[in-house]
């Protein structure tokens, strides 16, 4: 069994001094950003932008938690969205079935709002969601067709990125 990592124990120095990037993105903004060192096979601490589903030209993550701590401290409002104009990633067939018989699917609370930035996905919908695919499956379940979500505008968004790098030597 993989266990999911916290970057706080795998960087190459504390998570109060851990390694950084510069990236510039194709929108001109600049940003500094934390780098993730992980064994292959890890799981990751966020939402994945890796392979075909990267926003940049290099893997990485959005780490959830702290954009949860963020729109809980910021008092940030819930917007009301289509599920039509979400795109959420599907890592292989049958996964929504198989998932929908977890113990994690079970306990989803789809009251609480997900977490959506207007950023690049491979369907080129308008928002690409970060945290809340099961809840809005058990929305969908109830017939919803819209569900509330803490929306990150852009450049923002970026600031809870990480740069991933997959290594053995950490």
């Amino acid at each position: 069994m993989t266990a999911i990592l916290n970057c706080a124990q795998i960087m190459p120095r504390s998570y109060d001094d851990p390694a950084f990037y510069r990236h510039k993105t194709d929108k001109g903004h600049l940003f500094n950003n934390r780098v993730c060192y992980v064994p292959p096979g890890s799981v990751l601490p966020g939402h994945p932008c890796i392979r075909e589903n990267r926003i940049f030209d290099f893997d990485g993550f959005f780490h959830v938690v702290d954009m949860i701590e963020h729109a809980v401290k910021m008092k940030m409002e819930p917007q009301t969205i289509s599920f039509e104009e979400i795109w959420y990633a599907i890592r292989r067939p049958g996964q929504e079935q198989y998932v929908r018989q977890t113990e994690r699917f079970k306990a989803a609370d789809p009251s609480f709002p997900g977490l959506l930035a207007p950023v690049k996905n491979p369907a080129d919908k308008p928002y690409r969601m970060l945290d809340g695919r099961r809840r809005l499956w058990k929305q969908t379940d109830l017939g919803a067709r819209e569900g509330l979500f803490y929306v990150f505008p852009e450049p923002e968004v970026y600031e809870f990125f990480w740069m991933l790098v997959v290594s053995d030597q950490h």
